[in-house]
């Protein structure tokens, strides 16, 4: 199954209106931890739940020392989105080491100046535009004693515009499945 969705403006477009140094500098000088975070669904059975394997979250202090540290190769673009007539960057702070994702941010143009409208932690986590006006968060799920090259699980979730802020809806997730051998 293709969960990819489509692009909403060509390749070269994405990194406008902010560069990547631009964004880092404006995040590090909005202090993350005073950024609102969108709280998590609860809607997953408890013996789901329980499958999980705790996540490998940041907390603001360390997402502030990767984007310190990082020499400008630590965020990766999706596609822009434009919802509410309001153009966002998509981007995720990286591992320069292997791309990693820790974090993702939708990024605004507010008088010429990078502003931050959704901030989502997680792992392996990327933001990509959606249908009707939303944001995507993708993320890799992993269970109990998966090593951490190795998650067998996705998640998706959909965050929609409330006219002054992102709201997160239900968390959608599965654990990736290879077909037994002899079947096709």
């Amino acid at each position: 199954m293709d969960l990819a969705l489509p692009a909403t403006e060509p390749p070269a477009d994405w990194t406008a209106p902010f560069s990547e140094e631009e964004i880092v500098k404006a995040l590090l000088d909005m202090k993350l931890s005073g950024l609102p975070e969108v709280a998590e669904p609860t809607s997953a059975a408890p013996a789901e739940q329980n499958k999980r394997a705790e996540s490998i979250r940041l907390s603001s202090g360390e997402i502030e020392d990767l984007l310190r540290h990082c020499n400008g190769h630590c965020l990766q673009a999706s596609a822009p989105a434009v919802i509410d007539g309001e153009r966002l960057q998509l981007v995720s702070l990286t591992s320069a080491a292997d791309g990693w994702g820790y974090v993702a941010f939708a990024v605004a143009d507010v008088k010429g100046k990078p502003a931050v409208r959704l901030m989502v932690k997680g792992d392996d986590v990327m933001l990509q535009p959606g249908r009707g006006g939303t944001l995507v968060a993708q993320e890799a799920v992993y269970l109990d004693g998966e090593p951490l090259c190795c998650p067998s699980g996705w998640s998706m979730r959909v965050f929609r515009w409330d006219g002054e802020h992102f709201v997160g809806g239900s968390r959608i997730q599965g654990v990736r499945t290879t077909p037994s051998e002899g079947s096709e």
